[in-house]
């Protein structure tokens, strides 16, 4: 069977607080046999002299030898405790952009996002990085959200259901989902209510028969009120009920085999 996930991308901030989120993404990367890639983007300006638009751009190597060495110590601990291929790396520029190129360079099969150490938008009527990531990510994307110091483990994940079966996230975290009794929250944007003769229902109840043979796992089904747009709503929703972690995202093979079972469904109804 071919491996759904071969390389996980996780974005990170060097303090005391981040290692006890990089080894639960480790541990998602040992489930699938996948390696680890580390990632530091810092931003140049912060380090540029006065009248830095009258100079050329100029990488702070000594900044960069630091946060390499930082990196090396987590991937010695990470590789040590988990057995996994770790890969680090400091790049310079703009965030966004930078962690999307390097995720289309290493083909990542998975962005993992810590809310809490994403950069914020400057103008709140602009998307957030992290929407934006969401929405321009040419892989899946995991949003984590409790803060980096917690160390408790996962205990609920949102998994949107919109036009698709989103067969690719089942599988991603069905067995950490099953391992550590979480509750997964099936959320989909309708008005409030599940109407039977809808797409949104018909996928909704695919997905379940997607999980009845995982056993015993808990599954809550949701329709939310779109606010803001679809990736909003479903942030929102994901914070309101504290959940660890949102699952978006869907690759090229599961989009087309969802666009498949859509058009039998409306041929059939």
């Amino acid at each position: 069977m071919e491996k759904l996930i071969n390389r996980i991308l996780m974005p990170v901030i060097l303090d005391a607080d981040i290692l006890p989120v990089i080894t639960q993404v480790a541990e998602l990367a040992r489930n699938h046999h996948a390696e680890l890639h580390l990632i530091y983007i810092g931003n140049p300006a912060i380090y540029q002299p006065k009248l830095s638009w009258l100079q050329p751009k100029v990488t702070p190597l000594a900044i960069t030898r630091e946060k390499m060495e930082l990196l090396w110590t987590l991937k010695e601990i990470v590789c040590s405790d988990f057995g996994i291929t770790v890969h680090t790396s400091v790049e310079w520029g703009k965030w966004r952009s930078t962690l999307l190129s390097h995720a289309e360079s290493i083909q990542a099969d998975l962005i993992v996002l810590n809310e809490s150490t994403t950069p914020k938008r400057k103008f709140r009527l602009l998307k957030s990085h992290l929407e934006y990531v969401i929405e321009n990510s040419p892989c899946q994307v995991i949003t984590l959200f409790q803060n980096s110091s917690i160390a408790e483990r996962w205990k609920q994940v949102v998994i949107p259901i919109t036009d698709f079966v989103p067969e690719l996230r089942l599988q991603t975290i069905i067995e950490t989902a099953i391992s550590k009794k979480m509750k997964i929250h099936l959320v989909t944007i309708n008005g409030g209510e599940f109407d039977k003769h809808t797409s949104d229902f018909y996928f909704l109840t695919e997905t379940l028969k997607r999980l009845k043979p995982a056993g015993n796992v808990q599954v809550e089904c949701r329709c939310i009120a779109n606010n803001f747009g679809p990736i909003d709503s479903f942030l929102n929703y994901a914070r309101s009920i504290k959940a660890d972690m949102l699952m978006t995202k869907m690759g090229l093979t599961e989009k087309s085999s969802s666009r498949l079972k859509e058009m039998n469904f409306f041929l059939d109804y």
